[in-house]
């Protein structure tokens, strides 16, 4: 099945995902491994596939309560693990969790709106790409809003400081999303094709 100008549908299974989710967990664990600074820009900080996985779970797993947990998980296990490793709780559990997750929710959204019907990949990335700019818009509201961290002040230019700071990290995000969700994407549909190829080249008996 290839892509063309009537679309595709997709659909992925759960052990085929796992692993994935799984690596996501594990990268996001190698800057405190290794000790990266928390403040560097030097290192690409949200430069993940998890975001481009949350989309493509939301278009192509059949469960959408699996759709929708499972990048969440991902999300809290990595943030345990993190705290675990350093000590440092607080970066764990901190006050802006519910502006992450409400971020990732609407990223498995916008792989609903593809769900069960012809696509073409020209849409999906650019929902993805919408999708990146709304996480950074939802979880930089949080952190400029949640007093405990007091870094901004409660004023449109503090919130305006705030977009300009996580600009770096959002540039990534974005980055991360344009590779990824075409990679998945295109991984998707040689699942779909190596079947259809490998009967394609059994021979015929008369």
């Amino acid at each position: 099945m290839m892509w063309n100008s009537e679309g595709k549908t997709i659909r992925a299974k759960l052990a085929v995902l796992l692993p994935i989710y799984l690596y996501c967990v594990l990268i996001r664990l190698v800057p405190f491994i290794v000790q990266v600074d928390p403040q560097s820009t030097l290192y690409p900080w949200n430069f993940s596939i998890l975001p481009a996985l949350a989309i493509f779970g939301g278009i192509a797993l059949s469960n959408r309560w699996q759709a929708a947990l499972l990048p969440l998980i991902a999300w809290f296990v990595g943030d345990v693990s993190i705290g675990a490793i350093t000590g440092h709780w607080e970066w764990a559990f901190h006050p802006t969790l519910p502006f992450v997750y409400a971020g990732t929710l609407l990223l498995v959204c916008g792989g609903f709106l593809f769900r069960g019907r012809p696509f073409t990949m020209g849409p999906v990335v650019l929902t993805g790409l919408l999708g990146a700019v709304l996480f950074y818009l939802v979880t930089n509201f949080g952190t400029w809003l949640i007093a405990p961290y007091q870094m901004y002040d409660f004023t449109l230019r503090g919130l305006a400081i705030c977009y300009w700071a996580a600009l770096p990290f959002f540039r990534n995000s974005l980055i991360s999303m344009a590779v990824f969700l075409p990679l998945l994407l295109t991984f998707a549909t040689s699942w779909e094709e190596a079947p259809a190829t490998e009967n394609l080249a059994e021979p015929q008996h008369a």
